[in-house]
């Protein structure tokens, strides 16, 4: 609450959950956004063909996944959620099961390998996914290669912002916030030393990759970040599904390196004519329905949430573009990238005599995160379009506003504690702990008001996990440094006794957690400069309790109280109002009056659908409670 290091948001809500599970994995994991699969009843790994194969094909590929049985396949296909599949399998093994797997989001293309090709030349062609026939291992390979390298330029992540100033994609948000954090953080030689240790395991089985770690760690900074960056190795790789899956935990790890790529960018972008326009091209597929998205916000922004290779040549984007017309979950997009550089001091940069590649297809590389305006959208033929795309002003209006509403999301404190309070935003408490545990280890224990204020931080990521007994210890050592500062009255107390309330009100201890919630009140109410939002909350938190205590009378009236607030000082769909309905829900539920908590769970949805990331755990606990009601 107010500037005192709260939840972060401003309701406390009785939304439950299931507990969160440590997302921290020690295993090896698969950190690239492709797998090679390879199913085979008779596959001999210790024939020097096949592993010569499997040796080159992990050039390209870190995960390979052998299985002689359809069943074992089966169930790793079904774990599989974020990795697109390249599947060799048998002809045999293939006509079985292809018709369980062929509508498999994940599995991206087949390729059968047999001696006998005739023998399966009829059945083949009733999958899409089938991209080819071979009875020699070398040729497949080749294909397969080509085919990832063109795939990857598919899965290059957007985020999409309305012209509708309402309506700000989440993932677009915190993307750009999680940018802006990292490219401000103090790394140290310890950061290279991580990562080059947590890539060694990743990649513990792939003795190539081995090699380039050896070498990235030897002589890191002897070429560029760019010729490291446009090597295909886990540079690259890592990378690229990192940012796509958003994956916080290897971003951070990597976030020295983005940090010297950005900067190499910038450095080189300051030395160029701002005189001179310039229009790049870039030739992807995007999903069907991505691209009804983005045609249906013509006129909006448009991120590209990595950093953005694009060509000064048309017709080799062109090419990349015609090669997403195979595959029919996709739409063949060529961009054409209009860039103003006397308007804009986003950074890109030509690779001439950078690039790992001699050849570099006359290449510009963007940072990441770019944003563009989507201007002409227009057909050139079934399925390929193109999008003309202009890069954004520095004085851009609706941009602007986007980038000052995500400055006040993390206001306050450094950035190593901006950035734990973004992990929280996101449902990552496991790294927010993480983080704030570092700080409370390197803070002089003298500042009391830090060392405070981090406890605080602690107490709510405990909280989030379910972890109420170390919540509470968390608050109350935070109050305990308070008092040493702070008169008693003083504003600063408001978010402290709140949240001891919310831990008593979980474990039970309505009297506790009322008492709590009234000094909460009190204290905004009488404060200087009394906050309404506050204030709100403290309505809305009262309520949660009467509610428990069967005080419907009073619960309603309090949750009255914080909802005229909310909706005269928030926007219409400010998450926080959503939250308050799904409250008012909760309570219509406990009375009985099905009629009116579906009502109200109906408003809190349609509120957080729009402001809120797709995946976020909310959004599933909300609709739950909608349905039951129906």
């Amino acid at each position: 609450m107010g500037n005192t290091c709260s939840e972060p948001t401003p309701v406390r809500s009785n939304i439950t959950s299931k507990k969160l599970d440590n997302q921290t994995i020690s295993r090896t994991r698969i950190v690239e956004n492709f797998i090679i699969v390879w199913l085979d009843a008779n596959i001999n790994k210790s024939n020097s063909d096949i592993q010569n194969s499997l040796n080159q094909l992990q050039h390209t590929v870190n995960t390979i996944k052998i299985f002689t049985d359809i069943e074992s396949c089966l169930a790793f296909l079904h774990e599989i959620k974020h990795e697109k599949v390249f599947l060799i399998v048998s002809g045999s093994l293939g006509q079985q099961i292809l018709p369980t797997i062929q509508h498999n989001n994940q599995l991206d293309s087949v390729y059968i390998f047999c001696h006998d090709l005739t023998k399966h030349a009829t059945w083949v062609k009733q999958y899409t996914k089938i991209k080819g026939m071979f009875n020699g291992i070398e040729p497949l390979c080749e294909k397969l290669k080509s085919d990832i390298r063109q795939r990857d330029k598919d899965l290059t992540p957007v985020s999409i912002v309305s012209t509708k100033s309402d309506e700000l994609d989440q993932s677009f948000m915190y993307s750009q916030l999680l940018k802006d954090i990292l490219l401000r953080l103090p790394f140290n030689d310890q950061a290279k030393k991580d990562l080059v240790k947590f890539c060694r395991e990743q990649y513990s089985k792939n003795k190539y990759e081995l090699k380039i770690i050896d070498e990235f760690e030897r002589d890191y900074d002897r070429p560029s970040p760019i010729w490291w960056y446009t090597r295909e190795c886990f540079t690259y790789t890592m990378l690229n599904k990192a940012l796509r899956t958003q994956d916080i935990e290897i971003i951070i790890k990597m976030g020295f390196f983005v940090r010297d790529l950005h900067r190499q960018l910038e450095e080189l972008h300051s030395k160029i004519d701002k005189n001179t326009q310039l229009i790049v091209y870039r030739g992807q597929g995007m999903l069907n329905a991505e691209f009804e998205k983005m045609k249906a916000n013509q006129g909006g922004l448009l991120s590209f949430n990595n950093f953005l290779s694009t060509s000064t040549t048309r017709e080799v984007s062109l090419g990349f573009a015609r090669c997403a017309l195979n595959n029919q979950d996709l739409t063949a997009i060529l961009f054409q990238m209009n860039i103003d550089p006397s308007v804009s001091t986003t950074p890109f940069a030509c690779l001439d005599n950078l690039s790992y590649f001699s050849d570099s297809e006359k290449e510009i590389l963007f940072s990441m995160h770019t944003i563009f305006r989507i201007d002409e959208i227009k057909q050139l033929e079934e399925r390929l379009w193109e999008v003309h795309l202009k890069l954004t002003s520095d004085n851009d209006e609706q941009l602007a506003k986007v980038t000052e509403q995500m400055k006040t999301e993390i206001a306050g404190g450094t950035d190593w504690h901006a950035l734990g309070h973004l992990m929280t935003k996101i449902d990552r408490f496991d790294k927010a702990e993480e983080i704030y545990k570092t700080l409370l280890e390197t803070t002089d224990k003298k500042n009391s008001k830090d060392i405070a204020q981090l406890y605080h931080q602690l107490g709510y990521v405990n909280k989030q996990r379910d972890n109420l007994s170390d919540a509470l210890i968390y608050y109350k050592k935070s109050l305990e440094l308070k008092l040493t500062y702070l008169p008693k009255n003083d504003p600063g107390f408001s978010a402290t006794y709140s949240n001891i309330g919310s831990v008593l009100l979980e474990q039970h201890d309505l009297n506790g957690a009322l008492k709590n919630y009234q000094y909460a009140l009190q204290i905004d109410l009488h404060a200087p400069e009394p906050d309404q939002l506050e204030i709100a909350t403290d309505y809305n938190n009262i309520a949660q309790v009467l509610m428990d205590q069967r005080k419907h009378t009073d619960e309603l009236k309090n949750f009255q109280n914080a909802l005229n607030i909310f909706l005269e000082k928030l926007p219409p769909r400010h998450p926080s109002i959503g939250v308050l309905y799904n409250n008012i829900g909760d309570a219509y539920r406990v009375m009985g009056d099905r009629l009116n908590a579906h009502s109200s769970y109906k408003k809190s949805f349609e509120i957080l659908e729009k402001s809120l990331p797709p995946n976020h755990r909310t959004l599933t606990i909300v609709h739950d409670n909608m349905t039951s009601m129906s």
